[in-house]
């Protein structure tokens, strides 16, 4: 995508929707991530997304999350780059949900507080807590 928009991978039949709303600073490349749900990774993500422009991307994952949770969701920032003041790969994540409720921030590492999301400046992770989902009728988030 050049621009804001979404790009969906149907891993399943489910109607259940992981949207994580993700931007970069793309110098020599785009920021790529990688996306783990309960211990099970999904890899090779990347966002087209120019932060500096103020657009943003969303990355929508269908799947049915498993019973009723809480359940655990971490970005991973995998190909930091820097080339000097102006040259520079980083990741912004402004939120995550699962079908339309917010998930909430946990664990940062090494991540900082940008004015409009959360910022990964090198290779690090993100993790967020998604609350139990009743009255979803999804059974299972499943990636196999």
């Amino acid at each position: 995508l050049a621009a804001n928009g979404s790009v969906h991978f149907d891993t399943s039949s489910a109607s259940g929707a992981l949207v994580l709303r993700i931007s970069g600073d793309s110098w020599n490349g785009d920021a790529e991530f990688n996306v783990t749900v309960d211990g099970k990774t999904m890899y090779g993500y990347a966002t087209t997304a120019s932060h500096g422009k103020g657009e943003w991307q969303d990355i929508v994952i269908h799947g049915d999350f498993g019973p009723d949770g809480p359940h655990s969701v971490q970005v991973d920032f995998v190909n930091d780059a820097w080339g000097g003041a102006g040259f520079d790969r980083n990741l912004y994540v402004q939120s995550v949900s699962w079908n339309g409720a917010a998930a909430t921030l946990q664990g940062t590492g090494y991540g900082e507080h940008a004015a409009d999301s959360m910022l990964l400046a090198r290779n690090d992770y993100l993790t967020y807590a998604i609350p139990a989902q009743h009255d979803t009728g999804h059974p299972y988030f499943d990636l196999a």
